[in-house]
C-alpha cells in the first residue's frame, strides 16, 4: 500500500481576519512586525505565529475572503462569505459557479448540494459541501444569537449549527466522491464504524 502524505492547511476565515483588522485600525505601524533574526517567520501579531502553525507543519492560506486552496482543477476549498439562514448556502455557490465544486465553511452547517451542467466537452458534475463545524454548538462559542448572563457566563442557546467533517476521495481521472460524517453529542459514524470523542 502506498504511503500517503498528509498535508495540513488552515484557510483564514472572517474571525481569523479580525486580528489583522484590529492592527490596521489601531497599530498600523506594527503591522507585519517580525521577531529579530527571523525574517521568514509569520508576523508576531498573526494567527499562524501565535498558534504555532509552522511547528505543526501546517500551511496558512491568508487574505480572506480571497484565500483559496485547490484540491483538483475543479475542486476548491474556501472559508466562504455566503450565508443563507432560510435556505441552502451550498445552492448559492452551485448557481454562482456551476462548473466549479466548492468546499466551504462560514455557516457551521452540514450541507451537500449536487449540480450537473455541461459545455462543449460534455457533462460537468459539481458538488458544493459544507462539512459543518467542530466547535461547541450550545452557546459557548460567540454567535449571532449568543448572549451572556449578568455574571458574565454564557447563556445556553442552540444555534442552527451542526458538527461534522467531510471525507473527499479523489480518483486519478479527476473525479471525486464526498461523504459527510455527522457528529452529535460526540458520536459519529464513518465506514460502518462508531466513532466516539474522548474528553482530554
Amino acid at each position: 500500500m502506498a504511503d500517503l502524505a498528509t498535508k495540513k492547511i488552515w484557510i483564514e476565515g472572517n474571525h481569523d481576519k479580525r486580528m489583522q483588522g484590529f492592527m490596521e485600525a489601531n497599530a498600523k505601524a506594527s503591522l507585519g512586525l517580525k521577531r529579530a533574526g527571523y525574517p521568514d517567520e509569520w508576523p508576531v501579531m498573526s494567527i499562524p505565529f501565535l498558534v504555532g502553525l509552522d511547528e505543526f507543519d501546517t500551511d496558512y492560506v491568508d487574505a480572506y475572503p480571497a484565500g483559496v486552496h485547490w484540491i483538483t482543477e475543479g475542486l476548491r476549498v474556501i472559508h466562504g462569505t455566503k450565508a443563507n439562514s432560510k435556505g441552502s448556502t451550498a445552492a448559492q455557490y452551485a448557481n454562482e459557479m456551476p462548473h466549479i465544486s466548492t468546499v466551504f465553511g462560514h455557516t457551521h452547517r452540514l450541507e451537500v448540494q449536487s449540480k450537473t451542467t455541461f459545455d462543449r466537452a460534455g457533462k460537468i458534475r459539481t458538488m458544493n459541501v459544507n462539512p459543518g463545524c467542530l466547535c461547541r454548538v450550545d452557546g459557548a462559542v460567540p454567535s449571532v444569537h449568543g448572549a451572556r448572563h449578568l455574571d458574565g457566563s454564557k447563556a445556553t442557546y442552540w444555534e442552527d449549527w451542526q458538527q461534522g467533517v467531510s471525507v473527499i476521495r479523489n480518483r486519478e481521472n479527476g473525479t471525486f466522491y464526498v461523504e459527510l460524517v455527522q457528529i452529535d453529542e460526540g458520536v459519529g459514524f464513518h465506514g460502518g464504524q462508531e466513532l466516539v470523542a474522548q474528553h482530554v
